[in-house]
């Protein structure tokens, strides 16, 4: 595993983060740190020549026993001292071993998401790395869009912890939150699609999200199951790196940026963001995520290097599709399918028109609700994961 430096921004000079088992930050705390790890090194030192003595000692009382005058109980009394600085030599092993390795938690654009750590307290987080420099100035950026849509959105935001940037890299550290809602979506259904009342229950607040967004100027501009992670049972948007000003335009003529399936047309064919984009691809990904598939071919997942012709051939096969048809099939045994299939249809119709409206939608979905929310799909299955992030499914865990 790979093993990075980490740096606080200027505002948070009092931290430092940890990810495998380098930690750089303020001076003072990697100094402190270090001393910290010879300390250790010192009482392991002093372990294993402790646990060396008691061996030799056993096995001379052991091997001269009717010379030697021990009796049961001391010798029982320093098996157990072995045996316990046994355990505490392999407990530092592991804690070693862990800071070790630098987990890679998943990849983007710009560079690998790294688990990371807070250096004090130990707060888990994870770091967005990136060296090349096109890539740490599209990071610096994400970085700037992420706090303004942060203060926009709140907790439907994933919360920017620090940012570094050094010589050879630079770091985005954000607050971890539970698997994403893509994760989520092929653990509990396999793909085949969730309920009617999850699909509601994840619309509320993406779609108010979204609308926050529009009010402070910004569109996503990638919205789809993977880039929202579940925190609290809650929908929280991440992945920033797209994130654009009302109005701003394409850097490139060439190539696509984003994820064709979910992209809204006008994103597709290059043209300025809107607010419109956002509720469009969120049409798109809460239809998925209800039936397990688009009325579109493109089924791949590719991100970058698109080619243009491409990206509006699909384009126009989505402006052929009508709010209506965007959700196909029907579920007689779910009460609440219909519901959110109109909301999907609803959304997309409010992304056509001429001055799309987040905060309407909003409401009208908000109006739709049950008094009593639905019980979450991957609740009710059973799903859960561990503070590493790993996926638990019942019957298959052993």
């Amino acid at each position: 595993m790979k093993s990075l430096l980490l740096l606080t921004t200027a505002t948070a000079l009092q931290q430092a983060w940890r990810v495998g088992e380098e930690v750089l930050g303020p001076r003072r705390v990697a100094r402190a740190l270090e001393v910290r790890r010879a300390g250790e090194a010192r009482r392991c030192a002093a372990l294993e020549a402790e646990h060396a003595r008691l061996s030799d000692a056993i096995a001379k009382v052991l091997k001269h026993r009717r010379r030697i005058h021990t009796s049961a109980a001391e010798l029982a009394t320093m098996k157990k001292a072995k045996l316990r600085i046994s355990d505490e030599l392999a407990a530092a092993a592991r804690a070693a071993r862990r800071s070790r390795d630098a987990r890679v938690l998943g990849a983007g654009a710009c560079g690998e998401v790294y688990a990371a750590s807070h250096a004090e307290s130990g707060r888990a987080a994870a770091a967005k790395v990136a060296r090349a420099p096109r890539a740490r100035r599209m990071l610096r950026r994400e970085f700037e869009r992420l706090r303004a849509a942060r203060v926009a959105c709140g907790p439907g935001v994933v919360e920017p912890l620090a940012f570094l940037d050094r010589d050879d890299r630079a770091c985005l550290v954000l607050a971890r939150l539970g698997p994403s809602v893509d994760d989520l979506f092929w653990a509990t259904t396999c793909g085949t699609g969730f309920s009617g009342g999850t699909v509601l229950r994840l619309a509320a607040p993406l779609v108010a999200a979204v609308a926050d967004l529009s009010a402070a100027g910004l569109v996503h501009r990638d919205l789809k199951p993977a880039n929202v992670l579940v925190d609290d049972g809650e929908p929280v948007l991440i992945d920033f790196g797209l994130c654009a000003e009302r109005g701003a335009v394409g850097s490139s003529e060439e190539t696509f940026a984003g994820t064709a399936r979910f992209a809204s047309a006008n994103a597709l064919r290059d043209g300025p963001a809107v607010p419109g984009d956002d509720l469009e691809s969120l049409a798109y990904a809460l239809a998925y995520l209800l039936c397990g598939t688009l009325p579109w071919s493109a089924e791949s997942e590719a991100t970058a290097d698109d080619v243009i012709d491409e990206a509006r051939a699909l384009a126009d096969q989505k402006d052929a599709v009508e709010p209506g048809d965007l959700v196909s099939g029907v579920r007689d045994d779910d009460p609440l399918f219909d519901v959110a299939a109109g909301v999907c249809a609803d959304l997309l119709a409010e992304a056509r028109r001429p001055e799309p409206d987040a905060a309407r939608a909003a409401a009208s979905i908000a109006a739709r609700l049950p008094r009593t929310p639905p019980p979450l799909d991957w609740v009710a299955a059973g799903v859960a994961w561990d503070a590493e992030g790993v996926l638990h499914l019942p019957g298959y865990d052993g």
